[in-house]
């Protein structure tokens, strides 16, 4: 009786501990099943994954360059021989003016021509206010003085409205050599180094201003028939658009058949280009005061 009930017993025990590895073995196919849910992912799934996000990256990346290819063209303005001289008068350093020193160069015995920062003014001035630069077409505008410095006018710049107001900022710039934002975050003018042509991209059309050149054009038809792919950079003198020798200038054209003042010249150039390019309006950039 003994012997059965101890087989008895040992077969609840074995079949208790059947039904205890069957729990077990439910317990760890859960697991598992968890674990190739939760773990590491399937090498093919993972590579294919990689390939389609290569694959957007690529049309992200093929989308913007056509982007950027449907951008229109800049212009590139560089006005030289800018009278622009800072010279001590009675302890006070000034931009020099034929018409508030007059007095003091004629005892120096040098001519008044030299000396009209306000054709550099309004020269810069009428750049910054036409239509096809708040069109954001623009792309740079260069000084070079007669003292040989050279430096860069940001195109959302807003100047004084004055002329005073403006030589007084130069006297400033010309010691500084650049003039910040009100943040100091951005440089609004700047000194730059010598010479121009290796601040003009390398497609770069340079074209002079010069109602003494013998080529006169129709500048839209002229601006129409260049190569799109070319970057047009103009030069002219702060003075009447008369003669300037520039060695960089590729070719000399003339807009009119008569001299012009140089802020009426630059106003029909940027009235022309921006009908020949038919550029659709942007958001005006937010000027900055200097």
């Amino acid at each position: 009786m003994r012997q059965v009930r101890d087989r008895e017993n040992t077969g609840e025990c074995e079949s208790k501990e059947m039904e205890l590895s069957s729990d077990a073995k439910m317990m760890l196919r859960h697991c598992s099943s968890k674990k190739k849910k939760k773990g590491v992912e399937d090498p093919f799934s993972t590579s294919v994954k990689k390939a389609k996000i290569g694959l957007e990256a690529s049309v992200s990346s093929l989308q913007a360059e056509s982007v950027i290819s449907k951008e229109p063209r800049g212009v590139i303005f560089v006005i030289e021989n800018a009278p622009l001289k800072k010279e001590l008068i009675r302890k006070k350093w000034k931009i020099l003016s034929s018409e508030d020193d007059t007095d003091f160069l004629v005892k120096q015995h040098r001519n008044l021509a030299d000396y009209k920062p306000e054709f550099v003014y309004n020269a810069i001035r009428s750049i910054l206010d036409s239509s096809f630069n708040k069109a954001g077409m623009v792309r740079a505008i260069y000084v070079k003085i007669n003292n040989g410095v050279l430096f860069e006018v940001k195109p959302y710049v807003r100047l004084p409205r004055t002329c005073k107001r403006f030589c007084g900022i130069m006297v400033d710039f010309l010691q500084k050599a650049r003039v910040c934002s009100g943040d100091g975050n951005e440089a609004l003018l700047r000194v730059i180094e010598e010479p121009v042509t290796r601040h003009l991209p390398s497609n770069a059309r340079i074209i002079g201003l010069s109602y003494g050149s013998e080529k006169l054009v129709n500048l839209k038809n002229y601006v129409s028939a260049l190569n799109d792919d070319l970057n047009l950079v103009f030069v002219l003198g702060p003075m009447n658009c008369g003669d300037i020798k520039m060695d960089y200038v590729d070719e000399f054209i003339s807009v009119s058949p008569y001299s012009m003042r140089v802020n009426v010249c630059l106003g029909t150039v940027c009235e022309l280009l921006e009908k020949v390019w038919k550029k659709r309006e942007k958001v005006d950039p937010v000027p900055v005061c200097l």
